[in-house]
């Protein structure tokens, strides 16, 4: 039986439209949109496994993080910006070198890295984010930093270290080092709308390694945006050699990783999330000043590092 030809061309006329009206449909615009003073919890653990050989001696380091803060937004001054105090409410770190562990203190003194983790519990930062969700400024962890370095007591410490420790502390703990971590917790998300199937890049630096992003939206189900990354890590072209009383360069870094995301739709939060890195180098440490016979007899430093993170949010009642 043959359908009269005006009724065939409504039907697909229908079919068309229905098709159209899907494809609308299936685009989204990711957007922070949290709701302003409320409480959100915000859940981190990652666990780094590193080895490197320095003056022929190899060492494989296992560190654990495991960290639990809370944050409240409010509308900031600036057009689709949010001001966030952040508060570290639970901050624990395990370390173990070649099987040993590393916290312990002498005589059952606390270890230089459980005071800091003890000192940034309770502790306040304030960031700046923009409802696309990048991270543009950190403040409050470089003071708790010095706070923290001075309070440790370093009169045994020589002079030509004290730089070097501070550094090395602020790298680990302070404000660029957070900006980087909560980074990781609000993607960037891309100006336009898109849909399921669409990519769009970021990048971030971290101790002069550059971490190339190339993020595709999986799925909107229930609400709820599914985004993986694929990541391609490199050497920062920007980046400061210096690090405090020295300076480290790359003669070689390459490696590579993998994220899955769940963000809230209406709330452009994150859910939850895992990510994956791995990367190999050979790194050059030398100590300004020194002469560049002696500079040029410091063995490089072959590393291999690979890590795993894990993190959920949620807004509490």
């Amino acid at each position: 039986m043959r359908l009269p030809r005006s009724l065939t061309r409504v039907l697909v006329l229908g079919a068309l439209l229905a098709g159209a009206a899907a494809h609308a449909q299936a685009e989204i615009t990711l957007r922070l949109n949290p709701e302003l003073g409320a409480v959100y919890e915000v859940f981190t653990t990652m666990d780094t496994t590193t080895q490197q050989t320095m003056m022929g001696t190899e060492s494989k380091t296992a560190q654990e993080v495991h960290s639990l803060q809370e944050m409240v937004f409010e509308q900031a001054e600036e057009e689709g910006a949010f001001d966030v105090v952040t508060t570290i409410t639970a901050y624990t770190v395990d370390m173990l070198e070649d099987g040993t562990g590393l916290m312990g203190g002498e005589d059952g003194d606390a270890s230089p890295m459980e005071a800091v983790a003890d000192a940034m519990v309770g502790h306040a930062f304030n960031m700046t984010m923009l409802a696309t969700g990048q991270v543009t400024s950190v403040s409050g962890m470089d003071e708790m930093v010095d706070r923290l370095f001075e309070a440790m007591g370093t009169e045994d410490v020589p002079e030509e270290m004290m730089g070097m420790l501070r550094d090395g502390m602020k790298a680990e703990f302070g404000d660029d080092a957070m900006k980087q971590m909560m980074s990781q917790a609000f993607l960037s998300f891309p100006k336009e709308p898109i849909e399921v199937g669409d990519s769009w890049s970021m990048t971030m630096s971290l101790l002069g390694m550059r971490l190339a992003s190339e993020m595709t939206l999986g799925s909107v189900e229930g609400g709820v945006a599914t985004v993986a990354s694929e990541i391609v890590i490199e050497p920062d072209p920007e980046r400061d050699p210096s690090f405090g009383a020295f300076s480290m360069s790359y003669e070689r870094l390459e490696g590579a990783g993998t994220g899955s995301y769940r963000i809230d739709v209406a709330s452009g939060m994150l859910i939850d999330a895992d990510f994956t890195q791995d990367f190999e180098a050979t790194m050059r440490v030398t100590i300004p000043g020194m002469p560049a016979e002696m500079a040029a007899q410091m063995p490089p430093i072959p590393v291999v590092s690979s890590s795993f993170a894990h993190m959920e949010a949620q807004k509490l009642d």
